[in-house]
């Protein structure tokens, strides 16, 4: 039998995938290459991705509905309040929520932020669901563009025609600036080649390191 998407199987602590004891190549990992980190200091980038997972969560549960206040921090509560922020001004409201997809048809995996609708963007029908991705960064990283297009793409494969995503943003979390949040658009179609590009080295390393 060929496997199923209800398969696939995610381990948080080495933040990999599998199916049937089979690696799925997660989304992030296969463009480590594309977001250069190399000038930042270990400590400074570590401190950085333990914040943005923080962040991702402290959204999730607003958005949930189950956010406890009490346990929002300093260092988080600007970062909270600027995607509070977007979302008011956006309009935007979220369907799916931290989803995993998995690409049967390409076999990767990850885990998408949001999907979504806007009311309040006149270049977007207010009945389009769109993909929007979660950076709390002081700069949106070239890796952004071919990520969403991975999500969109593994997304699109179980769903017909009408219900596919067709736009997809980033949304920038910075509480330094005003307002504290900024709307990326991504409209490069060359970002699902990009992403494939990727993933084809990804595949390629593991062979050859086997």
């Amino acid at each position: 039998m060929k496997p199923t998407r209800d398969e696939l199987v995610y381990d948080p602590i080495p933040h990999t995938y599998t199916c049937r004891g089979v690696v799925v190549p997660g989304v992030t990992s296969c463009l480590d290459g594309l977001n250069d980190y190399s000038m930042v200091p270990a400590d400074v980038l570590e401190h950085a991705r333990i914040r943005g997972t923080r962040v991702h969560d402290a959204t999730a549960y607003y958005d949930q509905g189950v956010l406890d206040w009490s346990t929002i921090d300093e260092e988080i509560a600007p970062y909270l309040e600027a995607w509070i922020r977007f979302r008011e001004e956006s309009g935007f409201t979220p369907n799916l929520i931290e989803t995993r997809v998995f690409s049967l048809k390409r076999w990767y995996a990850g885990t998408l932020d949001r999907t979504g609708y806007f009311s309040k963007l006149k270049r977007v029908p207010h009945d389009e669901e769109t993909m929007v991705d979660i950076k709390a960064t002081a700069m949106m990283m070239p890796g952004t563009g071919p990520q969403t297009a991975a999500y969109t793409m593994a997304l699109n494969e179980e769903r017909p025609v009408g219900q596919k995503i067709k736009r997809r943003y980033g949304v920038q979390l910075a509480p330094k600036l005003n307002p504290p949040y900024r709307l990326v658009p991504y409209e490069d179609k060359q970002d699902e080649n990009d992403f494939l590009c990727c993933l084809a080295y990804k595949n390629l390393l593991r062979r050859k390191m086997k």
